[in-house]
């Protein structure tokens, strides 16, 4: 859904913020890649039961996390943010196929684990649908 939202952008564009106070479609693409990144060193964790780290966080301490785990990239341009975003993905899903299907409770919303991974499909819509709105008010 993702890779719809974002395809044929150039990289002006793609550094049009999604509105006042927004990110440009770039830093969402970024975001994207260090929550993958905190799930991917996260997870061994969430599978022994360790909540996630920003289970509890409201949108003030999400915002500061966000900017704190971006800041590395922020440098990188368009096709890097998609790169990165694409190869940390690709990492996230390897890793995920590697969790056996047993316990089933690992898998379940009520467990760590299953609750960080039940959040991600959500999340990538969030973001898709916000790009793909941007889209259609801009024209592009």
């Amino acid at each position: 859904m993702i890779h719809a939202a974002i395809r044929n952008l150039s990289p002006e564009q793609a550094e049009r913020p999604l509105g006042e106070g927004k990110w440009s479609v770039r830093e969402t693409v970024l975001h994207l890649c260090t929550r993958d990144r905190v799930r991917l060193r996260e997870m061994e964790a969430a599978l022994r039961g360790t909540p996630a780290s920003w289970m509890n966080y409201d949108d003030e301490q999400m915002s500061r996390v966000n900017a704190a785990t971006m800041a590395p990239l922020h440098h990188l341009g368009w096709e890097e943010a998609v790169e990165q975003f694409d190869s940390t993905r690709e990492l996230l899903l390897e890793a995920l196929e590697s969790v056996p299907d047993e316990p089933d409770e690992v898998w379940s919303e009520d467990h760590a684990f299953g609750w960080m991974f039940h959040r991600l499909p959500s999340h990538d819509i969030h973001h898709a649908e916000a790009i793909q709105l941007w889209r259609a008010a801009q024209g592009i």
